[in-house]
């Protein structure tokens, strides 16, 4: 996982205590969302990690991050048209 745990609790606003509870659910998300953009820019994220740090660029690990909280709060389909 390229994401750090920190982070991702500090994106999603997870209390400490009720993130530990959650963490499986959470790097599933993660994971997920990691493929989900490695598909999109066509690329295994292996190859565009910065190789001092193993970090991904700011505008991927942003990606990933925004995936993973829409696919959190929303853990249903999710529909934008009026019924």
């Amino acid at each position: 996982m390229y994401i750090d745990h920190v982070i991702l609790r500090k994106h999603l606003n997870i209390d400490d205590d009720y993130f530990d509870e959650e963490w499986e659910y959470v790097e599933a998300l993660c994971l997920a969302a990691e493929n989900a953009v490695s598909n999109h820019i066509a690329r295994p994220l292996s190859e565009i990690t910065d190789s001092s740090t193993g970090k991904l660029p700011p505008s991927v690990n942003h990606a990933i991050l925004l995936l993973v909280g829409h696919w959190y709060a929303n853990r249903e389909s999710v529909t934008f048209a009026q019924g």
